[in-house]
């Protein structure tokens, strides 16, 4: 993990080779300036080439910990091993990490102690029955903005069947707490609400969708990065990743 210094050079700011095993992944630093780092834990694309059928049956790939860095680069602690972490942020005034445990389909908020290190997690919804939503619920969606030619949310034909699986990438805080997930295999990214994981509203996106953010000049655009593929040999043939955004009903 590098740190830019003011003069523009990079520095290794925290050395992740002795608890990464995989790529490294999401990260967040709080108030106090720690660092807060996933990662896979495994070779995700080349497990799947191996095993493609036991990616969610037991005991499925190795678990890994979120390492948390001081200010200076030290490691503080390590978390529970966690089955692929992704997006992280804190909730509850600082108290707690809410974090997308994506291969168990769920989020789980784990508690920071006073030194920045973090509890046992407990679980917050299992996506996999959430995020499936089946019924005549049927939350607001957002206003697409540029790029035009994508195709706007609720276009027919355009979500994936209710077949696939529910995983959370990136994870992303509203203007209301609540948390933004991006939902990586449907192609939407949704607004869940409390830990009994109510969904507030959906967002349909053109393709696949990694992460997602709440920001704009008024703090009501949904930002989404989907890509065609994650695979990352065929996402840099079809040359098809975007930023995608959406206007959030008021």
């Amino acid at each position: 993990m590098y740190g830019l210094e003011p003069d523009g050079s990079l520095v290794v700011h925290a050395d992740l080779r002795h608890i990464a095993e995989g790529p490294v992944n999401d990260m967040y630093v709080d108030k106090e300036g720690r660092s807060y780092v996933g990662h896979f834990g495994f070779d995700h694309h080349a497990f799947l080439e191996r095993h493609p059928n036991m990616l969610y049956a037991p005991p499925g790939p190795p678990r890994a910990p979120i390492a948390c860095f001081s200010p200076q680069g030290e490691l503080i602690g390590l978390s529970e091993p966690l089955a692929f972490t992704n997006g992280l942020f804190p909730i509850d005034e600082g108290r707690t990490m809410l974090v997308a445990e994506t291969l168990a389909m769920r989020l789980v908020a784990l508690p920071v102690l006073a030194d920045g290190r973090q509890g046992p997690p407990r679980p917050w919804p299992p996506l996999d029955r959430t995020l499936a939503m089946e019924g005549g619920h049927q939350p607001r969606t957002g206003r697409q903005q540029h790029p035009p030619h994508l195709r706007p949310p609720g276009s027919p034909g355009h979500r994936r069947p209710l077949q696939q699986p529910h995983r959370p990438g990136g994870i992303a805080p509203g203007n209301d707490g609540m948390a933004w997930v991006a939902n990586v295999p449907r192609d939407e990214c949704v607004r869940v609400g409390g830990p009994g994981g109510t969904i507030l509203e959906r967002v349909s996106t053109s393709q696949r969708t990694l992460s997602c953010l709440v920001a704009g000049p008024k703090g009501d655009t949904l930002y989404a990065a989907t890509v065609r593929t994650d695979d990352p040999r065929r996402a840099r043939e079809l040359n098809g990743s975007r930023i995608e955004a959406y206007v959030l009903p008021s």
